[in-house]
Formats: C-alpha cells, structure tokens, sequence
C-alpha cells in the first residue's frame, strides 16, 4: 500500500433518512444519487483488498469553469490574447465512500467540490459527538471554536486561543458550537486511534464539526484505524453536554419535527405576504464565514443549473426579505401557502467568490435561521436542525439575570409611566427643561442614537435607555445600547468628534417645524457646546438601561422567573458580557407606573 498521506475530515452519512428507508445497499444507492444530481461525476474501479472489513466506492469528475475577472480584464488586453481563453481553468473534485460491513455504518472522505455532492446525507453531529466523548469540559485543550448563536446580535463567531480555554471558559448561553479544535493527548491518538507511538511525538489537534479530522497527514492504512477508533468510541465512552441547547433528533421527535416545520412555513408566508406582526428571518449556510463573504449569489431550482432569476445576482442574500422583494417581481409569484412552500422547497442557494468558483450550496430551506414559538415554548431554527433551550440553562439564566439586576439596580428617573397613553418617546418628553438633564431621543449623529435621557451629577454622567417592555425587542435595544457605548467611549478616548456631533444635531433641531424636535434643539440655549463635552470628558460614564413592565401583574424584574421572553434575558445577559469586554459600566431600573 502506498505511504502517500492527506490531511483529511471524516464525514459519516445519516443512512437513518428516508432517502435510505428501503435501501439494501446505502453506498451503491449514494453513488446512483450523486451521479444523478451531478451527472459528471463518474464512478472509479477501484483495487480489491485495499481495506478489510469495508466496501469501498469512488467517485470522480472534473470540472472546467471560466473565472469571472476574465471579462473585466477584456477591457484592458486586445482580443485573443491568452488571459481571455475560457475553459482552461479545472476543478478536480472526488468522493471516497467506505461502509464498514459489520457496523453497517457508512462513511465519506472528499477532495475539490466533493462535499457538495453528499452534503444532504451527512451526520451533521458526527464530529461534534467524537469529541464529546474524548475530551471533559474542564480541560484547557480548546485552540479554537466557530459557533453560532440562537439569540442575540452576532449571528456567528470564530474564536483563535492564544492560550488553551476549557469549555466553562468560553460558556455563552445560547450559542451551539459548529466546530472545536482541541488539542488530543497523546494517549487518546495511540491506544483510540491506532497511532505508533514513535509517530506521535507530542499532542496533537483535532478539528470536531460535521467531520472529525486528526491534524496531521494520514495515510488510507491511518484513515481506516481513525474510522475504527470513531466506532469504539462512540461505542464505549459516554459524551459530556457541550451545548446548551437541546437538540430535536428526528428519530425521537418526528410529529413535533413535522408541526414545527408546518408553522415554520406559517411564518415564512406571513412575512411573504407583508404581514406587519410576522417574524423576522436570517438567511446564513452553516459555512457562515464562507456565504457571508462570498462575492454574489443565484437562485436555482430543483437540480437546474440555470438562474432561476435569469441574469439577476444577489450581492447579498443575508436576510429573506432581500429574497422576498425579488420573489414578489416574478410573473409567476406563488399565491397560496401550498404554492409557496412547493417552490421554497424547490430552491437552491449557491454562493460564489470572485472568479465564479463556487463557494456555498445547498437548499434555501437549509438556509433559514430564526426562531418560533409553538405551545408557550421557543424554538430555534439553524442549519435545518430544530433546538430549545434546556431546562437547566433556563434556571440558569434566570439566576443570572437576577444576579446582574440585584447588584447593579439603580432608581434614577422619577417621573411615572402613564400606562394607556404613554410611548416611549412621551415618557421621554417628560424629562425636557428637567436640570441637569438633556434628553437625545430621536437624536442620531452618525445613525447612533448615544442615548434617550442624558443625566448627571457630581461624578457620575448617566446614558440611560428607555424601554417599554421587557420582551423580545429588547435585542435590538441591547444592541443598540452596545453599539452606543462603544462609540462613545472609543470616541471618548480620541477627538470626542462623535459627542460634539451630538450637541450639533441638537442645535440644528431648534429651527424644525417639529414641536418635539425644536423643544429638543432648545435644550442647547441651556448648555454650550463645550460644557456639554466637558460632562463626558470630566464625569464617569454609566449607561442604564431603564424598562417598564407592559403587563397589569405588577411584576419585578428582579424576579426573572415571572418572564417568559427568553430572548430578552439571553439580550441582558450578552449586554452585560459585551459591556464588561469594553469596560463599561452598566446598570438597570425599573421604571414606576
């Protein structure tokens, strides 16, 4: 056998779909699958022997494209020159399929574009579950993570360790781990995976998400003991809880998969149809940093290669609405849910870089990303995998919440909220000729709004943001009161050029024929320019987030239990965290009816 070696990633195929239901041969129906959705790969004879105790199966098809910059540098060179040749740039791609014959289990390796072809059919946990039962969650061993969040304003994060982190070190609530890298012992790689010990000198990493791959270059002979040690593994070592959220398994919970997804198309056709109260939707594949990044995006139906828009191109497609707009265009819109649904179902999202290679690709149903409730309890939708958030991190995340809100409770507005007729912008009219107070409601230098009530006293200057209603807007104020603080301390510690640009925007109102704005410009009569910046330069900065309880119980917020927004505590407590990262003060009240 030959001692050339790949790095490579191991995927094994979740033969527990109902493309496989019947099958009696999952990788001879694979193959036929593959080769009929893309009809250029071609099966490989293949050697006999070559693995013991596995079936084996190639598939091979290269590829020929022409790089989009071709036509943009056809402005700079005279026809017939070479770099305007089409067809000579290739793309070798392969995929290596080996069912083990006494486990049944059916396993992939992938080269070029490889992944695409089998990309529906993987065990979207199979990496993630390896290591679950290899490493504890005390261990200093993570090197890096790519996670995505279930709540909140990032939609996705990649994280580089300086220093080894255990998993309590990086715990965020709401967030699922797409992929660690994990530094493996020694040990782990010679007496799990088969390694010589006289090859693994020291410890090596290994990447966990859809695949799991072992660092370091491996020969077939390698690939083989990897996949054995995978199914021991997962045999003998029981896993630890890596996430937070519980994941809906389709084997376990058909019929709720089943009404889920029925309400999911609900509210997809809610929001199609302009529904002012329908939920809101991200679109994101769950190769994050590679769809957002691309350079455009097409639309195609089914397994046509054609744009089903023509020659319209997304520059981005990161929310449905974009999608929706260009939808609503088409002659032949659907008109009725069913309708709706047939053709959602139908469509595909590739994603491109500069030079027309692809990028992304899979179904616009597998690209949706966003949240439904259904029975009093919130679901989360990402990467076409259905999750709640566990009982215990619930408890969790109340006690929290609770912690932060007991510790750093403030009572500084004091005037009351006159529940029928009041809205956030009248309750901060209140404050207007108040001393020691500006109010900066409606106030955006910059799009920023710094905040609603500026207040302040001897060594304390107060950026407090008015709220009606602890639910789940309370993201977009969480993230607005971040995105303010940030600027406003970095400014703060530079020209102060943004907080001058609010005492201007200020003064520019007293000439609106708006009553509530010229009365706003006024406050400037009462203040200089200079004085107003001398308050954030002089004082300590404390931003509050003030929020009224809309209901008619009468409830604390320093009782978290009594409030069922899920995403207005998960908002509170990444504020907190964000604010802690920038080092700045944050506090909270409860405003008084």
């Amino acid at each position: 056998m030959s001692d050339d070696k790949l790095q490579i990633g191991i995927y094994r195929i979740d033969t527990d779909l109902e493309c496989f239901a019947n099958s009696k041969s999952p990788i001879a129906d694979l193959c036929g699958s593959v080769i009929d959705e893309d009809s250029r790969f071609v099966p490989q004879k293949t050697k006999t022997r070559i693995a013991p105790g596995y079936k084996v199966a190639l598939l091979y098809k290269l590829s020929q494209q022409t790089p989009r910059w071709k036509s943009f540098l056809s402005n700079v060179v005279l026809g017939g020159q070479d770099v305007l040749g089409e067809g000579l740039s290739k793309t070798e791609s392969f995929v290596l399929l080996l069912a083990r014959l006494d486990s049944g289990n059916l396993y992939a390796v992938t080269g070029g574009v490889g992944y695409f072809a089998i990309q529906n059919v993987i065990d979207d946990d199979f990496g993630m579950d390896i290591i679950s039962r290899l490493i504890r969650k005390e261990e200093k061993i993570l090197k890096a993570i790519k996670e995505k969040s279930v709540m909140g304003g990032v939609l996705g994060t990649t994280k580089h360790f300086r220093k080894s982190y255990n998993l309590y070190e990086n715990d965020s609530f709401g967030k699922i781990y797409q992929e660690l890298c994990a530094r493996l012992d020694t040990d782990i790689l010679v007496d799990r995976f088969g390694f010589s010990a006289v090859d693994i000198k020291r410890n090596a990493a290994c990447v966990a998400r859809s695949s799991f791959r072992i660092n370091r270059a491996i020969s077939l002979d390698e690939l083989l003991r990897v996949i054995d040690g995978c199914e021991e593994v997962m045999r003998s070592l029981p896993p630890i809880s890596i996430n937070n959220v519980d994941k809906i398994v389709k084997k376990k919970y058909s019929s709720l998969i089943e009404q889920l997804t029925d309400h999911l198309y609900e509210q997809l056709w809610d929001r199609y149809t302009m529904d002012a109260d329908s939920v809101d939707f991200d679109l994101c594949h769950k190769e994050f940093e590679q769809y957002l990044t691309a350079s455009h995006y097409v639309l195609k139906k089914n397994q046509s290669a054609k744009n089903y828009f023509g020659e319209y191109e997304f520059a981005r497609l990161e929310d449905i609405d974009t999608l929706f707009d260009k939808l609503r265009t088409q002659s032949e819109s659907p008109t009725s849910l069913p309708d709706f649904r047939k053709l959602i179902e139908s469509l595909n999202i590739v994603s491109f870089d500069e030079e027309g290679g692809e990028r992304t690709k899979g179904k616009l149903c597998n690209h949706v990303f966003g949240d439904i409730s259904l029975e009093d309890t919130k679901y989360f939708l990402i990467d076409n995998n259905w999750y709640r958030i566990k009982q215990g991190f619930m408890r969790e995340l109340d006690q929290s919440c609770e912690a932060f809100i007991k510790e750093n409770t403030l009572d500084i507005l004091d005037k009351r909220w006159l529940r029928e007729s009041m809205t956030e912008n009248d309750y901060n009219r209140l404050y207007i000729g108040e001393g020691n107070t500006v109010v900066l409601d409606r106030i955006t230098p910059s799009y920023i709004e710094p905040c609603d009530v500026l207040q302040w006293k001897s060594n304390d200057l107060y950026l407090i943001h008015v709220k009606d209603g602890f639910c789940n807007t309370m993201r977009d104020l969480c993230s607005q009161i971040f995105i303010a603080a940030n600027r406003i301390k970095n400014d703060a510690n530079s020209s102060y050029e943004y907080i001058q640009s609010i005492w201007d925007d200020l003064r520019r109102k007293r000439e609106s024929n708006d009553e509530y704005f010229a009365a706003v410009g006024r406050q400037t009569d009462s203040i200089s320019r200079a004085d107003f910046v001398d308050l954030f330069r002089s004082k300590k900065l404390i931003f509050v987030l003030a929020v009224r309880d809309k209901t008619d119980t009468n409830r604390s917020i320093q009782r978290m239990a009594d409030y069922r927004s899920t995403i207005a505590k998960f908002s509170l407590q990444e504020l907190v965290k964000s604010m802690k990262a920038i080092e700045a003060s944050l506090r909270i009240m409860q405003i008084r009816e």
